[in-house]
């Protein structure tokens, strides 16, 4: 994202960029679209932290200060979100951040508010946990970005423990 400035100099209005890499050698990423402002209404963003893309080209955004996941179309279309402010039941959140996509199509998404990792599924659905809160081997504590390599390991970045933390194995959610 980058903030658009105003004449009063407020970078109150972002707009969501997204840039297609292109094959080694070619000049620079390519401007896939550009929409959205600032807001809490559909389409719109507020902190924009992390970003996904699935197999058919939606377009997954972490929307950190709406506390939802958002999701559009590869030409910035929305359809639809999922998420709301909470605490460690699946689809509340405290401080979405980061999103990933795994190879089985489902989506991961850290929230380092309630320093969780939780899995859904394309529609939005919860399915699970995994790992949990805490500083422990399998354990976050404020996770910010999250990826998954071509054989499914999850690797997520452990901002409080200083460390990058994998293979998180999938536990039911837990309130402490």
């Amino acid at each position: 994202t980058r903030g658009r400035r105003d004449r009063g100099g407020d970078c109150g209005m972002q707009e969501l960029i997204l840039v297609q890499p292109r094959s080694l050698g070619a000049p620079g990423p390519v401007l896939v679209w550009t929409g959205g402002t600032s807001g809490r209404g559909n389409g719109q963003v507020n902190k924009p932290s992390g970003i996904a893309v699935d197999a058919d080209g939606n377009v997954y955004v972490a929307d950190t200060n709406n506390y939802r996941i958002q999701k559009f179309t590869s030409n910035g279309a929305y359809l639809g979100q999922w998420g709301s402010f909470g605490g460690l039941a699946g689809g509340y959140f405290l401080e979405v951040r980061g999103v990933t996509m795994e190879p089985n199509s489902n989506i991961l998404v850290t929230d380092a508010g309630n320093s969780l990792v939780e899995r859904y599924t394309r529609s939005g659905l919860y399915v699970t946990n995994i790992g949990g809160p805490g500083q422990g081997d399998g354990q976050t504590h404020l996770p910010f970005g999250v990826a998954v390599d071509g054989s499914g390991n999850v690797f997520v970045a452990d901002t409080y423990s200083q460390r990058i933390e994998c293979d998180l194995a999938s536990v039911e959610p837990s309130i402490a």
